[in-house]
């Protein structure tokens, strides 16, 4: 008689399992129902003939909160905390799965896009930073990222996490990798250029060459602002600080402002030694007092640029322009427009700096005033109380002085 194989099922710790006293197969290519996927029977064990699911079965409802009695998961889901990427995220009575995709979907720091998976019952999560890195996952002290597939124990999950791929690209002949698609010069090594990658080359894709040039007009345009700026506050100085015949200025014969001024100018207009020996100045790349030629009798209190000999200057030595301008120490503090911004930081230091002390000098003056104003309305109150009283008193001595004139009879005399 042929032996007939018995074939068992069981639901055991919330998975579904197929036993046989033969081999077991699920799922054929002719099949019309989607039943060995939603259970997952992907999971086969030979030695005791048994296919069984590959995730808890649950009936997990997106709009009921994870810790009630019929969200599918609250026989074992535990009340706490997680952290995905920098984010930490709460489980409590109010959370739903809903609710719980939206505040990690919101959430910039954990660097992610949720979505769940019902069929596997898994979360899965996409980092929205390119490059092979995995997500920082951290149980904390609620137990749901084991419940849904992201940790095993605490743990990150094998298999759990698929790794982007990081870009690779050659540089006259360097490799260079990038997390990220848009290519720094830090990482390139190409100074002042990032480039920004679009799509995968193939075998049969020439190489790209790329050419990398001066951006003058972005440069002048800079530095011409960097002038007007410059320009504007001497103007400002010079218009507060007049002091002539006719009128004075609002701050005038204020010594400070006329030299922080006196020192703009001075430094712009200096020699300056680079780091090659170059003894040089700013005239020499068309920034002056004025142009060529022109009567000492004009006014220099404004710098002008020869934008000619400014562009020709930045295209034939941008280095040069840019060591004269910024410097190249790690400061900065050497540059020309560093040493301007750091007189006019001084100037505006919310503590020392010459508003600062002016406006306190300013408002101590005041309350001074104020002061004295004050002491000044009560001497004349006490004053005005005197002259009163004076004034009452001499006005009753008169009238009994009248009286005592009234009862005198002349007739007698």
């Amino acid at each position: 008689m042929e032996e007939i194989e018995e074939i068992s099922v069981n639901i055991e710790n919330g998975k579904f399992s197929i036993s046989s006293t033969g081999s077991v197969s699920i799922g054929s290519n002719s099949d019309t129902s989607n039943f060995a996927s939603i259970l997952g029977l992907t999971t086969y064990s030979e030695d005791n003939k048994t296919c069984s699911s590959s995730h808890i079965i649950t009936e997990l409802n997106d709009t009921t909160r994870l810790l009630s009695s019929n969200s599918g998961v609250s026989g074992n889901l535990q009340a706490g905390t997680f952290k995905i990427g920098n984010a930490e995220f709460k489980i409590d009575e109010t959370t739903t799965l809903k609710s719980l995709l939206k505040d990690i979907n919101n959430s910039t720091d954990a660097g992610v896009k949720a979505s769940y998976d019902y069929t596997t019952g898994k979360l899965t999560l996409n980092s929205t930073t390119t490059g092979s890195m995995n997500i920082n996952i951290e149980a904390g002290t609620s137990n749901i990222t084991d419940i849904l597939g992201l940790t095993e124990n605490g743990k990150l999950a094998k298999d759990s996490q698929t790794s982007g791929q990081n870009a690779i690209l050659t540089i006259n002949g360097t490799e260079v990798t990038s997390f990220s698609n848009t290519v720094t010069s830090e990482v390139s090594g190409l100074t002042g250029v990032t480039l920004k990658l679009t799509e995968a080359m193939s075998e049969n894709t020439p190489e790209t060459k790329i050419t990398i040039k001066q951006d003058t007009d972005k440069i002048f345009n800079l530095i011409n602002q960097a002038v007007k700026d410059l320009n504007s506050v001497i103007s400002q100085i010079d218009t507060n600080t007049k002091v002539d015949a006719e009128s004075k200025g609002t701050l005038a014969y204020e010594t400070q402002l006329s030299n922080m001024k006196s020192s703009m100018r001075t430094i712009f207009m200096q020699g300056i030694n680079l780091s090659d020996g170059e003894y040089t100045s700013l005239p020499s790349i068309g920034i002056s007092t004025g142009a060529v030629g022109a009567s000492i009798d004009d006014a220099t209190n404004q710098l002008v640029i020869d934008e000619t000999a400014l562009r020709e200057a930045i295209e034939n030595n941008p280095e040069k322009v840019k060591e004269m301008l910024i410097g190249t120490d790690s400061s900065g503090s050497n540059g020309v427009i560093n040493k301007v911004l750091s007189i006019v930081s001084n100037a505006l230091d919310s503590t020392s700096g010459y508003f600062a002390t002016k406006s306190n000098s300013i408002s101590s003056e005041l309350e001074n005033l104020k002061n004295k104003i004050t002491s000044k309305t009560e001497q004349a109150e006490i004053y005005r109380a005197n002259l009163e009283k004076q004034f009452q008193t001499m006005d009753t001595t008169i009238s009994k002085l009248q009286q005592q004139y009234n009862g005198i009879d002349f007739s007698n005399l």
